[in-house]
């Protein structure tokens, strides 16, 4: 009998997977899978998910029925190796898994609830990749699990840097050793920083050998990483500590982040952030505004950022920015400067008030990269017009494509796909082709009215995004890839999974995060897909037709059909399928007349730009088509759908596909 008040138990997912008891004794569970299913759970939100995540992730290569059988197989297994003292701990329900959090704690969580207290688990201090050594041995385990451990490594060691980072922020007496920067340093051994504060307290604690030995690893981190050397500061200090004549403060800079290939993408330099207020406090902000924008920028694949003036790399573009401070407002002008001419392409001025800064300066960084990745697209595919295309980089090729793909007309898809294809052939390793590829292949049938959904074609997609996912994953796009990919496959548990990690790999894209958004929403999450909206709106205030036809399905699917005509409005039409989503959201709404005119208009302007079989489709064939178009995983949403048009009159009670 499984008894009711179960005993503690720790999930230790470092160097391995162990499930220890109240006195930290690994306990024998003989099924890897079943460690691993235990150990992920931990790592999830309120220690939960459903079944069929559960299922695409340990099981990704099998059917979802031969997936399901497993797990339940694994699950029974894993109860008899609990026995029933411990049986409880784990609570399997119907559609969910979970561990029972009042019994259950995870390793990994407290080593984070430490650091919030501003203490250092010892694991931060025992050796350095901590967070390469979660899961560690079982990467091979599954596919869907070696992906997924990719990202939760790298959104786990983010989790640190900034509960880190934030706890530098306080000073520490000189007598009492700096556990938070020591940790950071073994995190990031590059992290300069916190390198200086340890090699002051051992230089103060009169052991100068440390504080060298200490510098000694950083210019080996430096070098080996980063091909790059300490700043000036840092050899300043080891000069000092050497000397013995130890600076009382010291202002920390970030180190410089890896280059990328200029051929590849273009080049960013961050240059220099001026302060024009002259308080020490300001001078701070700024560095940690810097700091911000470095990090939040080197998440985005369409371009790369270099620190600091190489010979070697010439940039194509430079960002600077000026700090002001008016009344109790800080501001920051920033300026996008082409490398060459100087010219600025693109300025704009954020403020920020005292209260809730920190959150402040995160929505502004997170809005200047959205900037970013709008106008310097923009700016190149201009300026590509003034070029033959045999003179173009494979960046500028596939940008180009990009734009074309844009248009959703059938004749520039069909030039996109030519030129990924190219792309494809003359440099293989190049990701965003395949990725553009397959998000090509996945709405051939809205851009081609007419055009039905091929389950073979689907597959044979899904397969390419996997072979992107597989070269790159850590790109937020090829997930996103493999999440609709997915999602048109009906493998919608396994889509959910892909979608939230599109979004950790990068939050600062409103729009991986409203295509996440509605992708979760098609896939059965709607209440996620509702919160990814509301953020996507957060950084993007003045959102494209795209993004507001997307708010306007996600908010349809939630039945806000209010909100989903606003969205439609504003979509203005932005793809072939706007238009029926907006009849039937007009039918239920009760504008029934509105609903008919515009249900006719879809009607006449689908036929004009029929790719189907026949040339003068009825109206019947337009709603089936239409209908056919979407992979809802809630049949009910679909349902809405379909009485919608039959409301408007186009069509008659027809049976949802």
């Amino acid at each position: 009998m499984v008894s009711e008040n179960p005993a503690k138990l720790v999930v230790d997912p470092f160097d391995g997977i162990a499930l220890r008891d109240a006195e930290l004794e690994a306990l024998t569970i003989r099924s890897r899978k079943a460690l691993a299913l235990l150990a992920y759970l931990g790592m999830r939100p309120g220690f939960s998910d459903t079944r069929e995540r559960i299922a695409g992730l340990l099981w990704s290569e099998s059917t979802e029925g031969k997936a399901r059988s497993a797990l339940r197989q694994c699950l029974r297994q894993l109860r008899l190796d609990l026995g029933n003292e411990r049986a409880g701990c784990l609570k399997i329900e119907h559609q969910r898994i979970a561990l029972d959090q009042g019994h259950v704690t995870s390793r990994a969580g407290k080593v984070l609830d430490a650091l919030k207290s501003g203490r250092v688990d010892p694991l931060l201090l025992s050796e350095e990749g901590l967070p390469e050594r979660l899961f560690y041995g079982f990467e091979d385990l599954d596919p869907g699990l070696t992906a997924w451990l990719r990202v939760a490594r790298q959104a786990w060691r983010g989790r640190l840097n900034a509960a880190l980072d934030d706890a530098m922020q306080h000073p520490v007496p000189d007598h009492v050793p700096d556990r938070i920067a020591e940790a950071l340093s073994f995190l990031d051994p590059s992290h300069e920083p916190a390198q200086r504060r340890v090699m002051m307290h051992h230089a103060r604690s009169g052991n100068p050998g440390a504080a060298i030995r200490q510098y000694e690893r950083l210019w080996h981190a430096l070098d080996v990483q980063h091909d790059a050397e300490p700043m000036p500061e840092t050899v300043a200090l080891i000069a000092d500590i050497k000397r013995g004549d130890i600076p009382l403060a010291e202002a920390p800079r970030r180190a410089l982040v890896p280059q990328a290939d200029p051929q590849i993408a273009p080049v960013i330099e961050l240059g220099p952030f001026n302060s024009l207020s002259p308080t020490q406090q300001d001078l701070y902000t700024l560095q940690g505004f810097r700091s911000e924008l470095l990090a939040s920028l080197t998440r985005f694949r369409e371009w790369s950022i270099i620190e600091g003036c190489l010979p070697e790399t010439k940039p194509d573009y430079v960002i600077d920015a000026d700090l002001t401070r008016f009344d109790v407002q800080t501001r920051f002008i920033l300026f996008l400067r082409d490398a060459r001419s100087g010219r600025v392409i693109w300025s704009e001025t954020y403020g920020a008030v005292p209260r809730d800064f920190g959150e402040a300066l995160r929505r502004i960084v997170r809005r200047v990269a959205l900037a970013l990745n709008i106008y310097l697209s923009a700016e190149r595919v201009a300026a590509l017009t003034q070029q033959f295309e045999t003179d173009w980089a494979v960046f500028d090729r596939w940008l180009y494509g990009q734009s074309l793909s844009f248009t959703w007309q059938p004749d520039d898809r069909d030039k996109a796909k030519t030129i990924f294809r190219q792309i494809v052939a003359d440099a293989p390793d190049y990701t965003p082709a395949y990725v553009s590829l397959v998000m090509l292949e996945n709405t051939r049938h809205l851009a081609f009215p007419g055009c039905m959904r091929s389950a073979a074609s689907e597959q044979e997609t899904l397969a390419l995004a996997r072979r992107a996912l597989a070269m790159d994953p850590l790109d937020t796009k090829t997930h996103l890839a493999a999440a609709w990919s997915m999602t048109m496959n009906g493998r919608f548990a396994e889509a959910q999974q892909y979608f939230a990690q599109s979004y950790d790999l990068n939050p600062s894209d409103p729009w991986t995060i409203v295509s996440a958004g509605l992708g979760l929403a098609f896939s059965g999450a709607l209440s996620d897909g509702m919160a990814l909206a509301g953020e996507a709106l957060q950084l993007d205030q003045h959102p494209s037709p795209s993004h507001c036809e997307y708010q306007a399905n996600i908010h349809f699917l939630a039945g806000d059909y209010e909100m989903s005509r606003v969205w439609g409005v504003r979509a203005q039409g932005a793809t072939r399928d706007s238009s029926g989503w907006q009849v039937a959201c007009l039918a239920h709404l009760g504008r029934s007349e509105e609903a008919c005119l515009l249900g006719k208009r879809f009607v006449e302007e689908t036929r004009m730009n029929w790719h189907g079989s026949g040339q003068n489709p009825s109206t019947e064939d337009v709603a089936a088509w239409f209908l056919h178009c979407f992979p809802l995983a809630d049949r009910e949403g679909l349902e809405r759908l379909r009485t919608g048009l039959t409301l408007a009159g186009l069509t008659q009670a027809m049976p949802t596909p």
